[in-house]
């Protein structure tokens, strides 16, 4: 049953996440005493430069080695082909991240300039270059782990680095200052590549007993290249547009606005990446193998309205309980400056939900060859944020940026939910209609009741709990079983 796997590949990633969550708390107060506001910014900027110059330079690459291999694991003559496969791949990330490379020395000057705003930073970017093609060697160990759905031994590395890494930051930013800082950056990187290379050595190539050497001794193969330059294309031309419409869409906000407006709204974007952090690795990495290996349109419904019924049972607590009590938890967490971000709150979380069912009809896309229907679609998504932003931010304040996050999945769940019924013949089960009109009028009628009828966040808080314990009820009597057993494994450790 798809339901009971994601539940099981989620709550690997949950331990992971809340300590990661709270070690991430306590570093960047640790940043804000030892560094201060000049720390904090070249840290951020530092590690934003490398992991979008990894992004960049991926374009999408490990993406298709990760549906070469869900596609092809099961086969007797698999042990070969994945020695080819990651022959393939090396192969043309080498020569992507070698062009990279020259392109970022030979224009150094001028891109410290523009991430770091002086050039007496640019030993700073000099070290994100050298740590950059760490995070590219480490997506073939990965996209190992990941074609397998080995999303246990993902949150167990994860879960390792995490720990490993603040021992080592404390030392080094105590001692050392910015300077220690900058130097954790690659540390942290090397880290990972270790701790990813061993589960990919000991959960994935030993079952093939196979080792690297015969992985460079492999033969390149022309069909899994040309496959991998596909993906290379779309991602160079989606990548890229994403990358422009995040950067001009922030512009006009500064401008229209002021930068403090993005600091009000920052406490739902980090909430929301907080939830999405439990949620989105699981579905990305279970769901593109699972939908790689379908063998029918059938199965690929069947998984499909599963994620659907997953996800919006999931957003029942976390909209019907944040919406009353949102002005009451964001002094405790900020500080009472942040207090109007409430405003939104409810809005913004209602698009995380739409943005979520519209994620999981999305990732059909790829994994089942239409990485270009994909790509087209990631485009007109990013014009269309970009004319969200610059025509209603101008009109209705950050009203208008809160629109971002809801137009695009209201349009797209409907044009990709409808391309799949053309396509594959598609439904969304009716048992599945109602959980996901349930979430959607409950939360409505949250705002509507703290809007408009009892201006007590207690008593709305109360009706939330309510509706979200009546949700119980549209659980099938196997799912109930699921969470009871799921709830008493967890309270008997």
């Amino acid at each position: 049953m798809e339901l009971k796997i994601l539940i099981k590949n989620t709550s690997y990633l949950v331990t992971t996440k809340i300590v990661n969550f709270f070690i991430g708390v306590v570093r960047t107060k640790l940043i804000a005493i030892f560094l201060g506001t000049l720390g904090a910014g070249i840290i951020a900027q530092l590690t934003s430069i490398v992991q979008q110059m990894s992004i960049f330079t991926l374009m999408s690459v490990n993406e298709g080695l990760v549906k070469q291999i869900a596609e092809n694991k099961d086969k007797e003559s698999f042990r070969s082909e994945l020695a080819y496969l990651l022959k393939s791949y090396i192969a043309i990330i080498t020569l992507l991240t070698v062009i990279c490379l020259i392109f970022l020395f030979v224009f150094s000057e001028e891109i410290t300039i523009y991430v770091f705003g002086d050039l007496k930073y640019q030993n700073y970017f000099i070290i994100g270059l050298i740590s950059f093609p760490v995070l590219i060697i480490n997506s073939i160990s990965f996209a190992l782990l990941k074609g397998h759905k080995e999303i246990k031994y993902i949150a167990q590395s994860e879960l390792i680095v995490v720990v490993i890494d603040f021992i080592l930051f404390v030392p080094l930013i105590y001692f050392w200052g910015i300077t220690g800082a900058v130097i954790f950056v690659p540390l942290s990187l090397v880290t990972i590549l270790i701790v990813n290379n061993y589960f990919a050595r000991t959960k994935v190539l030993s079952k093939y007993i196979l080792n690297y050497k015969d992985v460079f001794s492999a033969t390149i193969n022309r069909k899994a290249i040309k496959e991998l330059f596909v993906f290379a294309g779309v991602g160079l031309t989606a990548g890229v547009s994403l990358i422009i419409s995040e950067i001009a869409c922030r512009a006009i906000v500064v401008t229209k606005l002021g930068i403090d407006q993005i600091g009000i709204y920052s406490p739902l974007i980090a909430w929301a990446g907080l939830f999405t952090g439990f949620i989105m690795p699981s579905l990305s990495t279970y769901l593109y193998p699972r939908f790689s290996e379908a063998k029918s349109d059938a199965e690929v419904s069947g998984v499909l309205n599963d994620v659907l019924r997953f996800v919006s049972f999931l957003m029942v607590p976390v909209l019907f309980l944040s919406i009353p009590i949102r002005y009451k938890i964001i002094p405790i967490f900020y500080s009472n400056e942040f207090i109007s971000a409430g405003d939104y709150l409810p809005w913004h979380f209602i698009g995380i939900l739409l943005f979520l069912w519209m994620y999981a009809l999305r990732a059909v896309l790829t994994p089942t060859g239409r990485i270009k229907t994909h790509g087209i679609i990631v485009i007109i998504m990013s014009l269309l944020d970009f004319g969200v932003v610059y025509f209603c931010v101008p009109l209705f304040g950050l009203y208008g940026w809160m629109l971002k996050y809801i137009a695009s999945p209201v349009l797209f769940f409907v044009i990709i939910l409808v391309y799949l019924r053309k396509l594959m013949g598609f439904k969304i089960e009716k048992r599945n209609k109602y959980i996901m009109y349930y979430v959607l009028f409950g939360s409505l009628l949250l705002i509507v009741f703290d809007k408009f009828v009892f201006n007590d966040y207690k008593l709305n808080l109360l009706i939330g709990m309510v509706l979200t314990g009546l949700s119980f009820w549209l659980l099938s009597d196997t799912e109930r079983k699921i969470i009871i057993n799921k709830f008493r494994s967890v309270m008997a450790r």
